[in-house]
């Protein structure tokens, strides 16, 4: 509540824990989900997530003030790798405010 304001847009990658909406919600602002897409191998009986770089880079507005990192990432268990936070450094970067 000390960060998010009425009318300010959190970002975070979905699925997320449903207790998150109301964190956000209490403090007045809004939560904006960036779907994962989750990809099924049948053969090795796994399943990954991949992050959309696309629609999170969409996601990011003058609105945004908070960028909500959950890692590992939960319910998916996706750990963030130096390729994941350099890509969501470049897209904060263009994305920031001159």
């Amino acid at each position: 509540m000390s960060i998010v304001s009425e009318g300010d847009e959190v970002v975070t990658f979905e699925p997320f824990w449903p207790g998150c909406v109301n964190i956000i919600h209490s403090a007045g602002g809004k939560l904006i989900g960036v779907p994962m897409s989750m990809t099924k191998n049948s053969e090795q009986k796994t399943i990954s997530w991949d992050y959309d770089w696309e629609a999170f880079e969409e996601a990011m507005n003058e609105n945004t003030k908070l960028l909500m990192l959950i890692n590992p990432h939960s319910p998916s268990g996706r750990v963030f790798t130096q390729e994941d936070i350099e890509k969501i450094t470049e897209i904060l970067d263009k994305k920031a405010p001159k």
